[in-house]
C-alpha cells in the first residue's frame, strides 16, 4: 500500500510541476517571395533550442504593415540541462529548423509587407518586442490579388550565415544552426570570397535553368552586414 501511495504522490508532484515562457530568437528565416491575398503562407525558422523545452511556439503576429515573429518555448522551470549538469531554464543547447504559419494577409491592390523577427542582441531593431526582445527586419513579402502571373518560386531569405568552400571551391552560404550536406546553399553572387565570419545576410533562393557548381538551388546575396 505504502508503494502505490509514494507513485501516486511522484505522479501528482510531475503533473504539477511549474513552467515558465522562455523566448528565444530567430537565427535564419526564409519563406516565399511573393504570397495571394488572403492564402496563409509557412515561414521557415530556425530558432535557439532551449534546454528543458516541451514545447515551441513560432508567435506569429500580424499588423497593417508587418509580420512578426516572437517565438518562445514553453519549458520546465525546474529542467537539469546535461550539458551544463545543474539546473537552468535559459541554456541554449542546439537549434529547431521548424515552421510558422502566417494567416492569409489583407490587402486591395498589390502591396508589401515587412518580415520581422526576434534577433540577437547586438542586432539593430525597429522597435522593442515581448520581455525587450529585439525585433529586426528581416526583409519583405508581396501580397498579389488572385491568380496572379507574377507570382514567383523564389524565397526570401535572411539571418545570420557564414560562408564555407566545398569540396569544388565553390562558395556556398550556411545559416547558422543548420549542419549537415544539404544545409547549404551556393552562392550564386559572391561580393567577398576570402571572409567566412558570421554576418548577417539577406537575399533570395530560387533555381536555375543550369547547374551551379553541381547544384540548381542557389542564393542570391542581396546584402550582408
Amino acid at each position: 500500500m505504502r508503494r502505490f501511495l509514494f507513485v501516486g504522490a511522484l505522479a501528482a508532484m510531475a503533473g504539477c510541476e511549474s513552467t515558465a515562457i522562455v523566448r528565444t530568437e530567430v537565427s535564419w528565416m526564409d519563406w516565399p517571395a511573393d504570397v495571394v491575398a488572403g492564402v496563409p503562407f509557412k515561414t521557415r525558422l530556425v530558432v535557439g533550442w532551449r534546454c528543458g523545452a516541451v514545447g515551441f511556439r513560432p508567435g506569429a503576429s500580424v499588423d497593417l504593415s508587418a509580420v512578426t515573429f516572437e517565438p518562445y518555448f514553453i519549458q520546465r522551470e525546474s529542467a537539469i540541462c546535461a550539458l551544463a549538469e545543474q539546473t537552468t531554464s535559459i541554456d541554449v543547447i542546439g537549434y529547431l529548423d521548424t515552421a510558422g504559419v502566417v494567416p492569409g494577409l489583407s490587402a486591395a491592390f498589390p502591396r508589401t509587407y515587412e518580415m520581422r523577427a526576434a534577433a540577437g542582441v547586438g542586432a539593430y531593431h525597429l522597435a522593442l518586442g515581448g520581455d525587450g526582445v529585439p525585433i529586426r527586419t528581416y526583409g519583405e513579402v508581396t501580397v498579389r490579388l488572385g491568380p496572379d502571373p507574377a507570382l514567383s518560386a523564389r524565397r526570401n531569405a535572411a539571418g545570420e550565415a557564414y560562408q564555407v568552400r566545398d569540396d569544388l571551391g565553390c562558395l556556398r552560404m550556411n545559416p547558422s544552426g543548420l549542419y549537415g550536406p544539404r544545409s547549404t546553399f551556393v552562392i550564386e553572387n559572391p561580393d567577398d570570397t576570402t571572409t567566412y565570419r558570421p554576418a548577417f545576410v539577406r537575399g533570395y533562393i530560387y533555381k536555375l535553368q543550369a547547374p551551379l557548381c553541381g547544384d540548381s538551388t542557389v542564393f542570391h546575396l542581396v546584402s550582408r552586414n
